[in-house]
């Protein structure tokens, strides 16, 4: 998940100095939000600075700022969910930060928040998907919510929305329901659920190999662990156990996910992120190398002409390398699949390449 450089020069809220990076250092609000919204709560008397620091944990007993400690990008992640919500506020969520009734409805009418509904309010910069989950009486989840934590989850123009009493059809237009089967009922109270309530949504919506994908994703970058999927997951049905004993926290992509799944159920068994040397390659298979491009990667000149050096001088050392892009595992799997079936077929994973020979 992209962060905030935190280098803007620090804004002085009622009388004391923070800065932008600061607060997102600990994804409370992201710098853009910080400056666009807080600053206006502040000067409509929604917010005390100390209420803000506070809500941060940026503010010692003793009332003075203190400084954030570095977080990882998966303690980042949650924290931005439990914290700041995606820019949107309960109001008792508000009442905690220092805010007043009052003061609630002079920020409405400022403009510093939206109201979504009866208790609900956005800022201005607030995540339009979750605003829209929490307008129509859900809480954002699934892939929604997945995406927002930052794991890798599947393109879905529609938002995800976890099934609540308060949940109106009549606004669910562009929205999926979802239901969070085999978990604890969790109030909703916040507007985007954590990440065991968003993959407990994700196992009654996604297919099994797409489920194995975010799980990987949310392990991989510390957002949860095996223990605690196991536990989740105890008496779910076995299509949901089986995806989560595919899992492997070592990779680093959906797509290299959705390679090492398919070639699995093919009988077919990838080791992910292997060490060669000092190189390390999505999939390996006796000496058949697999890397797997995702969209976010591998599309500047610079990161093109390294990988193929590094393609060059695996090949030098034996190896069969094969790269795989984006749109091809993704919307051309069936030929990829026959290709590779048929170099295994052939034995190109057994032995070094010998000159001229496939």
């Amino acid at each position: 998940m992209a962060r905030d450089s935190g280098l803007l020069r620090p804004r002085r809220l009622g009388g004391v100095h923070i800065s932008a990076g600061l607060l997102s250092s600990v994804g409370l609000l992201s710098s853009a939000e910080l400056l666009s919204s807080a600053e206006l709560l502040s000067s409509v008397g929604l917010l005390s600075t100390a209420g803000l620091l506070s809500s941060a944990g940026l503010l010692s007993t003793g009332g003075h700022p203190r400084p954030a400690a570095p977080a990882s990008e998966g303690a980042q992640c949650r924290m931005q969910s439990e914290t700041g919500n995606a820019g949107v506020w309960s109001r008792a969520q508000l009442h905690r930060a220092g805010g007043t009734d009052k003061a609630i409805r002079r920020a409405v009418a400022a403009g510093a928040l939206r109201r979504l509904r009866p208790g609900w309010y956005a800022t201005p910069t607030a995540d339009a998907d979750v605003a829209r989950a929490v307008a129509a009486g859900g809480v954002a989840s699934c892939i929604t919510a997945l995406s927002a934590l930052g794991v890798w989850a599947p393109s879905d123009h529609r938002v995800h929305v976890r099934r609540t009493r308060r949940l109106r059809a009549k606004q669910l237009a562009g929205l999926v329901a979802c239901d969070v089967p085999h978990a604890r009922t969790t109030p909703a109270d916040r507007a985007v659920d954590g990440v065991l309530d968003a993959l407990s949504a994700a196992a009654g919506c996604l297919t099994s190999e797409m489920l194995t994908v975010v799980i990987d994703s949310a392990l991989h970058q510390g957002l949860t662990t095996r223990d605690a999927l196991d536990e989740l997951w105890l008496h779910a049905p076995r299509r949901v156990r089986r995806a989560l004993a595919a899992a492997d926290r070592r990779a680093e992509s959906g797509t290299e996910t959705l390679v090492r799944v398919r070639m699995a159920a093919r009988g077919i068994h990838l080791s992910p992120q292997v060490s060669i040397g000092d190189k390390r390659v999505d999939l390996l298979l006796g000496r058949l190398i697999i890397e797997v491009d995702s969209k976010a990667w591998h599309l500047d000149e610079e990161a093109y002409e390294r990988d193929r050096a590094r393609d060059r001088q695996l090949a030098a050392l034996g190896y069969h390398v094969v790269r795989l892009t984006y749109a091809q595992v993704m919307h051309g799997w069936a030929a990829v699949e026959a290709d590779l079936l048929t170099m295994i077929g052939r034995g190109v994973h057994l032995t070094a390449r010998e000159g001229g020979k496939g």
